[in-house]
C-alpha cells in the first residue's frame, strides 16, 4: 500500500528541549535558569491552524474540538497541530518519542512562529504498513 502524502506541505522548524542540560527544579516543575536546546531541525508538515481541545494526556489528545473532563490532568488547549510522516521523522534518525511537550515550532514555510509543543498522538493507522504512519503534533501559540 502508499504511504499517505501530506496536502500542501511546508518546511517547519522545530526546536527540541535538551533535557539532559537544562536544570529543572522538581517541584515547580520548571526550568530554574535558561533552557538548552538541541539542534532544530526541518521537516515537511501539514499545517491545521483550528481550536483542539486536549483531554486528559497530553500524549492522547481529542480531535473532536469537544470540551470535557480530564483523565487526571488539566484541560489544555491547542491552536492547531501539524501532521508530520513517520518515514520523514526515521530518515533524520527520529521518532514520535523524541518531540516533547515544551518543544517550540519556530518556523512554518517562511513564517516566524512561536508556537509549543502541547501534545502529540500517533494517525493514519495502516495494518501493512506495521502501524501509524503520521503523527499529529498540537501546538499553543505564546503570542498575546
Amino acid at each position: 500500500m502508499v504511504l499517505p502524502n501530506l496536502l500542501n506541505p511546508v518546511v517547519s522548524t522545530i526546536d527540541r528541549i535538551d533535557r539532559t542540560e537544562t536544570q529543572w527544579d522538581s517541584i515547580m516543575r520548571e526550568n530554574i535558569n535558561i533552557i538548552r536546546r538541541r539542534p532544530s531541525f526541518d521537516i515537511d508538515a501539514q499545517i491545521v491552524y483550528r481550536k483542539v481541545f486536549v483531554k486528559g494526556s497530553l500524549d492522547a489528545p481529542d480531535m473532536d474540538g469537544q470540551m470535557g473532563e480530564g483523565l487526571g490532568g488539566a484541560v489544555l488547549n491547542s491552536d492547531g497541530y501539524i501532521l508530520l510522516r513517520v518515514k520523514d521523522l526515521e530518515l533524520k534518525s527520529l521518532t514520535m518519542n523524541d518531540i516533547e511537550r515544551g518543544d517550540k515550532i519556530t518556523k512554518i514555510g517562511q513564517l516566524d512562529t512561536n508556537y509549543y509543543v502541547v501534545g502529540k498522538r500517533p494517525a493514519a493507522q495502516y495494518t501493512d504498513q506495521g502501524g501509524f504512519t503520521l503523527v499529529a503534533v498540537f501546538f499553543e501559540d505564546r503570542n498575546p
